[in-house]
């Protein structure tokens, strides 16, 4: 499909729909796609043929054909073997390539919704939960999975990890359903936040405290002996447990306490340190080690070859 499929003669069928309509694969699925995608008017055609090259643009790509045309493993085996999966691109080809990850990611997803993995962690009889962390969630666009697998997942025994720049982002690619995934979070984290969507939403999210207001003033010497007055009052009244601009201050990028705020559905709001991996002893080694054995790796592929 990322090459021209029209026919040279408008009687005689191209490869793909001559291939398709003879193939019972599937339970005659295939024929029946083909019924559905060949007998359409020759522009709704045209569009769809467009619509399917757009999306699979990075097919184009040798290396990343390579990465499809051979599996090196099953998916579903993640919930039963203790794995760790990296699905990463370059910046540069984050636009043009996201479709390679989005495929994964839907493949990911529809792997825990079926196989025995799914069933021993509803019985709980045994299985592995699984976190699926998404880096720069709204570089992959628009997902209808992943909007239905934010309120659902969990049940299947895995769970989602966003990270997004700002609030604006996820409202950007999830005009009507950006607050789902906020409301299905468990846990919600912010550090850094600039934009007034953000700083908006954490305010109105913390929602109002009480506050007592004392206030001073200079009474008579009359009003004091005959009254009793001291000049003293106080008085109650509700303002924003934290406010857009306080927001912005304690939590900037240059707060030397490197605070975040955590917001938890079993706790209340929590004000954490964050650390930096590559410096914080507790990972430092790590990160050294992995950087080493990666080194290594490469200067023994670069041998062999």
């Amino acid at each position: 499909l990322t090459k021209s499929t029209q026919a040279p003669d408008e009687d005689t069928p191209c490869d793909l729909e001559a291939e398709m309509r003879t193939n019972p694969a599937a339970g005659g699925m295939v024929q029946a796609a083909a019924a559905t995608m060949f007998e359409k008017s020759d522009r709704e055609l045209a569009s769809t043929l467009s619509t399917i090259r757009r999306h699979l643009n990075w097919l184009q790509y040798p290396a990343m054909r390579r990465s499809v045309e051979q599996g090196t493993g099953d998916l579903g085996s993640i919930q039963t073997t203790p794995t760790s999966l990296y699905v990463s691109l370059p910046v540069r080809h984050m636009s043009t390539c996201a479709g390679w990850q989005r495929m994964v990611l839907n493949c990911l997803l529809a792997s825990f919704e079926s196989g025995e993995a799914r069933r021993a962690h509803q019985l709980q009889t045994g299985g592995h939960r699984t976190l699926i962390v998404i880096d720069e969630m709204p570089a992959l666009g628009y997902m209808r999975s992943l909007e239905i697998a934010a309120g659902q997942i969990a049940g299947l025994g895995a769970k989602l990890y966003f990270c997004c720049q700002d609030l604006s982002q996820l409202k950007a690619i999830n005009p009507n359903s950006y607050e789902t995934f906020l409301a299905n979070s468990g846990t919600l984290t912010f550090f850094s936040p600039q934009d007034t969507t953000t700083l908006e939403w954490i305010q109105r999210r913390l929602g109002d405290t009480t506050i007592v207001q004392h206030s001073q003033s200079e009474g008579s010497l009359r009003s004091l002996v005959e009254d009793g007055s001291s000049g003293r009052s106080a008085s109650s009244g509700t303002h924003p447990l934290m406010t857009g601009a306080e927001a912005a201050r304690v939590l900037r990028r240059e707060d030397p306490l490197m605070r975040q705020l955590v917001i938890s559905a079993r706790h209340g709001p929590m004000l954490m340190q964050r650390v930096n991996y590559y410096e914080h002893p507790a990972f430092k080694d790590k990160l050294e080690a992995a950087r080493d054995a990666a080194i290594n790796a490469n200067a023994k592929q670069g041998g062999a070859s």
